[in-house]
This record gives structure tokens, sequence and C-alpha cells, in this order.
């Protein structure tokens, strides 16, 4: 599994962070005289173990595939993978990923202790950049559960995984391509909806 240090040394939540990724995975994979393709790997090491479907995987114009936000999946498959990250990324009690590498991606930094590498955590944070505040998690952190994490994706598509609680959730949405363009935000509230959703029933 490719390290988390090559990734994120800066922790950044940008597309460019995952392109880097992208292309330093490829590297690795044709130096060890692999395929190359980011694809081919994640779908042979992760995706197919784990009996996950792909509805679609979206190409650029120069025919790689979008690794950042190319994947089509229907909630029951991301939800899989969902069940794979709530098991500490293990498959069938055995580790199907180097367990150290794995827990690396749910680590905040100094610069956004609220971002690991694509996983949103309910930390506070310095942070004030357009990205971070796409969440309220960040200014509720005491009041949700500290082993939470969060896939946050376009159109307020969201991931929660709460291995504490035994849950794992998936929001699915349509994305509005205009809205998106356009800057706008919608009304969508990651701690209204956990805080109805953890709210426990004798309230």
């Amino acid at each position: 599994m490719l390290s988390t240090i090559d990734c994120a040394e800066q922790n950044m939540q940008s597309e460019s962070v995952d392109f880097r990724c992208e292309q330093l995975l490829r590297r690795k994979l044709v130096a060890k005289g692999e395929d190359g393709n980011p694809r081919h790997y994640i779908e042979r090491r992760i995706l197919m173990p784990l009996g996950v479907t792909v509805g679609d995987w979206r190409s650029g114009p120069d025919g790689a595939p979008l690794m950042p936000q190319g994947l089509v999946l229907a909630a029951s498959e991301w939800a899989k993978i969902g069940e794979f990250v709530r098991g500490g990324g293990k498959l069938e009690g055995r580790p199907l990923v180097d367990e150290a590498t794995f827990g690396e991606m749910f680590q905040g930094s100094q610069v956004n202790p609220a971002y690991g590498l694509t996983w949103w955590l309910p930390r506070s944070t310095p942070a004030v950049d357009i990205v971070t505040r796409s969440t309220d998690i960040t200014s509720h952190a005491a009041e949700l559960p500290a082993d939470m994490v969060v896939a946050a994706g376009a159109g307020d598509q969201r991931l929660y995984i709460i291995p504490s609680l035994r849950l794992t959730i998936v929001r699915q949405a349509k994305l509005d391509i205009a809205a998106l363009a356009a800057g706008k935000k919608g009304d969508w509230s990651d701690w209204r909806f956990l805080s109805l959703l953890l709210k426990p029933a004798s309230e």
C-alpha cells in the first residue's frame, strides 16, 4: 500500500494532492514491473477482494482514470468500503493492507488536525479554507464520537464511519453541477444530521 507520508506531507485537502498521489503510485508500480494503471491496482488490491461492484470510473482527456472524483458507486457498494474501514482495514479478520499505513490515513496534521488523507476527522482546527468550511463537524468536535471518520464528496455526499457505535452510514445526493461550478454551497449540515441520528431514543 502506498505510504500516506509520500502523499500527505503537507496534508492538503485538494485534488492536486490526489493527482500527485496517483502519479507517485503509477511510478512505483511501473518501477516494480507491474501495470501502472492506479485503477487496476486499486480494483485488484482492494475493491475486488471486498466484492465491490464499480458502476463507472470516469477518465480524463488523456484516458487516465480520475482518481479524486471519478469513481461511481451505488450506496450499497460504498457501504462495503465503509465497513472495511470500520473493521480496521481487515477482511474476514485478516489485514488486507498494512495496518500501520492504514492508520496513518486517519491522522490529522498541525496544519489541519481535522483532515487526514482524504478523511475528515472530528477535531477543532485553525484552518479556514473553503474546503474545511464545507463541513461543520470541526465546530462540534467535542460533541461527536472521537473515532468517527468522514469521507465527503461533491454535492454533500457522505460516508460516515463510527467504529465505537458499529455504524457505517452512506448519504448520496443529486449533484448540481451548475451550483458546484458557481461555488454555491448547499444547506447540508453534517452536525445537524449527526446530532439527530445519534440522539438517544429516550430524548
